[in-house]
């Protein structure tokens, strides 16, 4: 049992510390998003659900080239932390809800096609989620983190900044 738990503790953090690896900027001329697997400790703060109650269309609703499908965007009712998505489509309704969205970063939604719909969800400052909904199928085609690379994008310009410097004088 005690040989174990070292182990079992590598098992748990090998797989943390892969996943966390932050791509290389130094080939960076300005900072960018950056993209990983969608990671699932984020499923919890959605709700993706189905209704036959059709809601009648707002002065901002957002219909489709072929008008099959409306997309509408509710307001937060809890100072931005929780967002509502509803794709409604002739004879159903979808309801998507993102919880604990940060609120300085308004959930962003526009259509791909017909059909598709991206969704870009921050959770903070840097970690956010980006979606494609199918509205046929009403589910996720597509989920994965999107990352703000600012703050990479800058620590690397400052770590390769003494080097520069070594180089032009000569110095070691």
């Amino acid at each position: 049992m005690r040989n174990r738990i070292p182990t079992l503790l590598l098992l748990m953090i090998i797989p943390a510390a892969l996943r966390a690896t932050p791509p290389d900027a130094s080939a960076w001329t300005e900072s960018r998003n950056y993209h990983e697997p969608f990671d699932e400790s984020y499923r919890r703060l959605i709700k993706l659900s189905r209704s036959t109650s059709l809601t009648a269309a707002s002065p901002t609703s957002l219909f489709s080239t072929n008008r099959a499908y409306r997309l509408d965007l509710s307001p937060s009712k809890d100072e931005g932390r929780t967002i509502e998505l509803r794709v409604s489509t002739d004879t159903s309704s979808f309801r998507i809800t993102f919880q604990d969205t940060y609120p300085n970063f308004p959930v962003q939604a526009r259509r791909i096609n017909e059909k598709l719909i991206f969704i870009r969800v921050w959770w903070g400052r840097v970690v956010g989620s980006d979606f494609i909904f199918d509205a046929e199928a009403g589910r996720f085609i597509h989920e994965e983190m999107v990352n703000d690379g600012t703050i990479l994008f800058q620590q690397t310009q400052q770590a390769k900044a003494p080097a520069a410097e070594t180089s032009s004088t000569g110095k070691n």
